[in-house]
This record gives structure tokens, sequence and C-alpha cells, in this order.
């Protein structure tokens, strides 16, 4: 099935990427991550779902920069066409814990401590692939908060 694709292609490329933002993000990257999470959840207190789902994978992009890697900033952008296409196509919102998650990822980043950036990242994706397998399954969309 393609969620299980999709999310072990997804693990591997993320660890690397959170692993490289870690040593070669900026303190501008992490601050430009931090702004992209502000959004998501402004967009998500203001009931703009499509817009905040589009948003909350920008921070994924936004990640992908702070490797200074173009090839895995390309694999970022792929990757984050196929999540969207999965998420419209199972119309399945956003998980409510993804923006508490994302700020931790951050505070890693800040504090250069890849091996937690990169287990809070696994967790996080190993979360996103139940929700949306059972999105999937049950076609059940749940309301998330930020």
């Amino acid at each position: 099935m393609i969620i299980e694709s999709l999310t072990e292609s997804r693990a591997i490329v993320q660890d690397a990427i959170v692993r490289l933002a870690c040593e070669h993000g900026s303190e501008s990257d992490f601050d430009q991550l931090e702004e992209s999470i502000a959004l998501t959840v402004k967009l998500t207190r203001e009931g703009r779902l499509d817009e905040r789902s589009v948003q909350l994978l920008e921070f994924y992009r936004l990640l992908g920069c702070g490797t200074r890697n173009e090839v895995m900033m390309m694999l970022v952008q792929a990757i984050t066409g196929m999540v969207l296409q999965l998420i419209a196509r199972n119309n399945a919102p956003p998980r409510a814990s993804t923006s508490r998650v994302h700020r931790q990822i951050v505070r890693a980043l800040c504090e250069r401590d890849a091996d937690r950036a990169a287990a809070l990242m696994a967790d996080h994706l190993t979360k996103l692939h139940s929700y949306f397998a059972k999105v999937a399954r049950d076609g059940k969309p749940h309301r998330t908060n930020p």
C-alpha cells in the first residue's frame, strides 16, 4: 500500500534531513521553522484547515533547506507532494499534536541534539502513519487542534 511505502521512505529521508539540519542549520533557519509553526497554529484557530495542511508541509521544506543539501531539498519536495495527495485523497486533517512535536524538534535542533531530533521525528512519523492508515481504512477524519 502507498501509505506504508511513503511512510518508510519519509522516515529514512527525514532522519537524514534532521541530522543534516542539526549540523548545518543556522539560527535563521530555526527561526523560520518557528514562524512556520506559528502560522500553522494561526490557520488552525481560524479554521483554515486546507491552508493549514499546506503550511504544515512547509515546515518540512524549511527543514530541508536547513540541510544545505540540494538533493535533500528535492527529495523533501517530492515526498511533500505525495503527502499532500494522500491527505487530499483521504480527507485527512492534520493531527492535533503536530505543532507541539514540531516545536520539540526545533528545540532539539537549536540544542544541536541530532539524536533527540531524529527520535522525535521518527516517533512523529510512526504516529502519523498509524493515523493515515486509520483514516484510509475507516474513512473517518477527525477535527484537530494545533
